[in-house]
């Protein structure tokens, strides 16, 4: 896990993490694109994306049982791997 990671870090990394989870160059994904109804990424996909958020960021990953609805977009995701960071005692930086 990286010790100091800002939001603009944050944001990059979480982008590069989702265009490799589906096979894309970041600059194909809009950071405010709906990843599941623009960028067709499915189940499996979100799957890779979380496992990879615990191995990059040391975060747990969520639960089978929680509501990932409102988590559509790489602003989206970032915002919740920045609240499991300060959460779990992660070093995130909010500038």
């Amino acid at each position: 896990m990286k010790q100091h990671v800002n939001s603009e870090t944050l944001l990059e990394k979480v982008h590069e993490i989702v265009a490799e989870a589906m096979d894309l160059e970041t600059s194909e994904i809009d950071p405010t694109a709906d990843l599941f109804e623009d960028l067709a990424l499915d189940s499996i996909g979100i799957v890779m994306v979380y496992v990879e958020f615990s191995v990059e960021f040391g975060i747990p990953e969520p639960p089978r049982d929680a509501d990932l609805s409102l988590i559509r977009s790489v602003e989206n995701l970032t915002q919740y791997v920045a609240g499991q960071l300060a959460a779990t005692g992660g070093a995130h930086d909010s500038g």
